[in-house]
């Protein structure tokens, strides 16, 4: 089936923000809030942090998946109420896991999801870890494990600190999701903080990640920071879900098309298929995942 081309490629609705944006403005709040410090890491990767010696240590990762850019945007909006609020947190956050492959989904590649070198960054750790080349699915283990920059700074982040509660930040449906991925087996059941989470995210699911998802994934961080770095807490939280998400399937996307058409001149019907199915396209929406999600975020920690 041919489809159809939409229109030239145009930048993301205007309340969405590029990652140069994102960048300039996490710099602004950085130089404004004195308690928030941003390290460099390398490969256009950094953290952003802020400690306080009476509170348990949180690792928040946000945009594995490229396509999921809401998720980099809550990052955002998180950062911003800390600062607004003055909270006191004890936190590290990579705010965008895959910076370059969002350059190109900023673009309109908005079905990609795995990294610029086909890598599907969470199935790139070293947890029941399986060499895996699917491009059409993109979940592609990579060749080795904590082959790509950002898993491996995930790994030695987990190493170096004395993380309490670890969480990856993800879009495709709503839920609160514990270990394991990788095993129909629930690692332990939901805390007195995750049912009150789930409070505010009415319709969620929350439970073993294999459990709710019907399928197991190889390689995730959740499962990574649970078994191997042992925090004592260990979430996917999934952040918004299309309205009829349950009865509709997620388009089907290969990080091939990407590669054979980097330089986009057209979206299609398909790429705008992909940018709904994983991002609010409504300002008001949009606003409403990121306040909710930021809520439970400080629940969780």
């Amino acid at each position: 089936m041919i489809l159809l081309l939409i229109t030239l490629v145009t930048a993301l609705p205007t309340f969405y923000h590029t990652t140069d944006e994102i960048n300039e403005k996490i710099n602004s709040l950085v130089a404004k809030c004195p308690k928030l410090h941003k390290q460099s890491q390398g490969e256009d990767l950094y953290t952003i942090s802020m400690r306080h010696q009476h509170k348990k240590l949180s690792l928040i990762i946000f945009g594995e998946h490229a396509r999921e850019l809401i998720t980099v945007e809550l990052a955002y909006h998180f950062l911003k109420d800390v600062c607004q609020h003055q909270r006191q947190l004890n936190f590290i956050m990579v705010v965008n896991m895959n910076p370059g492959s969002r350059r190109y989904v900023e673009q309109g590649h908005y079905c990609l999801r795995e990294s610029v070198n086909g890598v599907d960054i969470n199935r790139n750790y070293d947890i029941n870890w399986k060499h895996n080349v699917n491009h059409r699915e993109q979940t592609s283990s990579g060749d080795y494990p904590f082959s790509e920059p950002s898993s491996s700074l995930v790994r030695d982040l987990l190493k170096q600190n004395n993380v309490h509660t670890f969480m990856s930040i993800h879009s495709g449906t709503s839920a609160i999701l514990l270990p394991y991925a990788y095993k129909r087996e629930r690692a332990y059941d939901p805390s007195q903080k995750a049912k009150e989470a789930k409070k505010i995210c009415k319709g969620c699911l929350l439970g073993g990640a294999s459990e709710q998802l019907k399928y197991t994934a190889d390689g995730a961080s959740l499962d990574y920071a649970y078994d191997v770095a042992q925090v004592e807490e260990s979430y996917t939280l999934e952040i918004y879900r299309l309205l009829d998400r349950y009865s509709y399937n997620e388009p089907e996307t290969s990080y091939s098309e990407f590669v054979q058409n980097k330089h986009k001149a057209q979206i299609t019907a398909k790429d705008m298929e992909c940018f709904n199915f994983f991002n609010p396209d409504e300002h008001s929406e949009y606003r409403e995942v990121l306040q909710r999600w930021s809520e439970i975020i400080n629940i969780l920690m």
